[in-house]
């Protein structure tokens, strides 16, 4: 599958989950129960971040459910123990000693324990193969979030790469 087809069926599904989550109404409830759910998806997104910064594949791939799907623009891998040993290979290689910041977008929760959630991802201080720094990347994602006994998981991953430069910008 092309990656400009995993990013127009990410944005078919943001489109479509938010078309979903605003026909509700917000209540002072809903409000406290979006802070809560806001919290705990910082702290998880925060979480994931420290241990992809530690080269932790192991406790990355812990926050996935057993079943969980991960796409990437060359990758993709179904099932907790595909995830590991793929960020085992990424976090030794290409990833080694990079630092994740994440920033979270829009959150919709799709029942009490079903959340689809979009926002950006940057990496810095990856290094090429010839060991010379490379530029920062930021890219976006779409996950959806399971709870389980009070635990969030990811159930699935897309990282959608940044779009090329234009012809226009790549000559500036």
């Amino acid at each position: 599958m092309s990656i400009a087809r995993i990013a127009r069926l990410a944005r078919l599904a943001l489109v479509a989950t938010i078309a979903v989550a605003s026909a509700g109404t917000t209540t002072a409830f809903a409000q406290a129960k979006d802070a809560a759910r806001d919290k705990r998806i910082a702290d998880f997104a925060a979480a994931f971040a420290a241990a992809f910064n530690k080269g932790d594949a192991k406790g990355v791939a812990a926050m996935y459910s057993v079943n969980a799907i991960r796409v990437g623009q060359d990758t993709k891998e179904i099932g907790r123990a595909a995830i590991e040993k793929a960020l085992t290979v990424q976090l030794a290689g290409p990833f080694k000693g990079a630092k994740m910041t994440i920033a979270i977008g829009t959150v919709q929760a799709l029942s009490a324990d079903v959340e689809v959630a979009e926002g950006t991802y940057t990496l810095t201080g990856m290094k090429g193969p010839d060991g010379k720094p490379l530029p920062a990347v930021t890219a976006s994602f779409l996950n959806t979030h399971v709870i389980k006994g009070g635990a969030m998981l990811l159930s699935s991953n897309a990282a959608i790469p940044p779009a090329p430069p234009t012809p226009a910008a790549a000559k500036k």
